[in-house]
């Protein structure tokens, strides 16, 4: 039988292999660099500034939001959409990774 994957690698092998998965595709890197800069962004002027199509950019946000990177947040009634921010993890590990994305 084979051991669960929280006992077989350590911590800090499981927090490497979440980070390595976010900013695997440049992509998703351009995504971070990009909340880095205006704060919060939606999907659609991320599509407009990197040339991506609305659903690859909805695949690239939902591999950053399940690596705990980035979460929605709610824009308001009148504007009826999400944007996307750091989380306080996520903008950590960014800040560590530059010099490195």
């Amino acid at each position: 039988m084979g051991r669960s994957k929280h006992l077989q690698y350590t911590v800090q092998e499981l927090n490497s292999a979440r980070i390595g998965r976010a900013i695997a595709a440049s992509a998703r890197v351009v995504i971070l660099h990009e909340i880095n800069k205006y704060h919060i962004v939606t999907n659609k002027s991320i599509s407009e500034r990197i040339k991506l199509s609305g659903t690859a950019v909805s695949q690239h946000i939902q591999i950053l939001r399940e690596t705990g990177f980035i979460e929605s947040k709610y824009l308001g009634e009148d504007e009826g959409f999400r944007g996307y921010v750091f989380t306080k993890q996520g903008e950590i590990d960014f800040n560590n990774l530059r010099g490195v994305i």
